[in-house]
């Protein structure tokens, strides 16, 4: 296997690259230096042909990088700050995990697990939380929206917090994606609360899934599981106690975005098209290569440049 990270600057040998597999029964020490914008990070194995399969397994959680500024910025802290893993397992009638995935669709279950609970439900006191969601799903797309029909507020994506908090009626989150919600429970009697649904919705066509599926297996798992853009409840809150209610910040974190003539190829933008071919992924019509960055990859330290990505994969 290998140990790979979302959304962490990191080392190449210490990426979880193929070319760095541990062997059965071997080790391997990974080296981070954690100087990444705060937020919610994750890992999870990264083998060639196996991904799928050791994600499905349960090797996969959560990194959270802070700088110390969050009580500063008026967050939640400590108990009301949420961490919440959704993904889906097909569970058999002997109890075991059962991994069969659609070789087009991915992997599909059948029922919904929230920090590794099924029919999961959380007691919340009455006041202000942060949640941060992560998609550890293999192929599951959600569109996340709250029960009672409140928008959802949020504050952070998989980059970290945002510049100020945007309000949305729902949000797609797509295998591997992270969102940072501002939930309040104030006001809500005791033994009352709110769940977070995933709401319809109509997916596309093509090889829709495969980029979380990880494997090519011969599976149906797809036949017996929970649709992709089917309405069922991911979790439930429910109140027990008081809590603090705090103002929602307008302000958090400022993105150092580039001036747009700092771009050296804007009449131009590099452009990458990915696609699929025999059952294996394509950019610009090559496969990856493993020991050599392409000459179109290359690009001189210090510039800025546009560069376009579109799929013709339905993906």
């Amino acid at each position: 296997t290998t140990v790979h990270w979302h959304g962490l600057d990191v080392a190449e040998e210490n990426d979880g690259h193929p070319r760095f597999v541990v062997d059965d029964g071997g080790h391997r020490q990974y080296d981070l230096r954690i100087g990444d914008r705060p937020g919610t990070y994750w890992y999870h194995p990264h083998p060639d042909g196996r991904t799928g399969y050791q994600v499905q397994a349960g090797t996969a959680g959560l990194f959270i990088v802070t700088d110390g500024d969050d009580a500063v910025r008026g967050l939640p802290a400590a108990e009301f700050d949420l961490p919440l893993v959704i993904q889906d397992r097909i569970i058999d009638a002997s109890a075991q995990l059962a991994y069969d995935p659609d070789p087009m669709l991915g992997f599909l279950g059948d029922r919904i697990l929230v920090n590794g609970r099924t029919d999961a439900s959380f007691d919340v006191r009455a006041g202000s939380y942060r949640l941060r969601l992560l998609n550890g799903s293999n192929a599951r797309i959600y569109k996340l929206g709250w029960s009672d029909g409140r928008p959802m507020q949020v504050i952070g994506t998989d980059g970290g917090l945002l510049a100020a908090p945007v309000t949305r009626p729902y949000v797609m989150l797509a295998p591997g994606e992270r969102v940072e919600l501002w939930a309040d429970f104030a006001g809500m009697g005791e033994g009352n609360g709110a769940s977070v649904n995933s709401q319809p919705f109509t997916i596309g066509g093509g090889m829709m899934g495969m980029m979380g599926g990880g494997l090519m297996g011969g599976g149906r798992s797809a036949g017996r599981s929970l649709p992709n853009g089917a309405s069922f409840r991911i979790c439930r809150f429910a109140v027990k106690g008081k809590g603090t209610r705090l103002p929602a910040p307008r302000h958090f974190s400022p993105l150092a975005w580039r001036p747009p003539e700092e771009v050296v190829n804007r009449a131009e933008p590099r452009r990458f098209a990915v696609s699929m071919a025999m059952m294996r992924w394509m950019l610009n019509g090559e496969l990856f290569a493993m020991d050599d960055v392409a000459a179109n990859e290359r690009i001189r330290l210090g510039v800025t440049e546009d560069w376009e990505f579109a799929s013709t994969a339905g993906a």
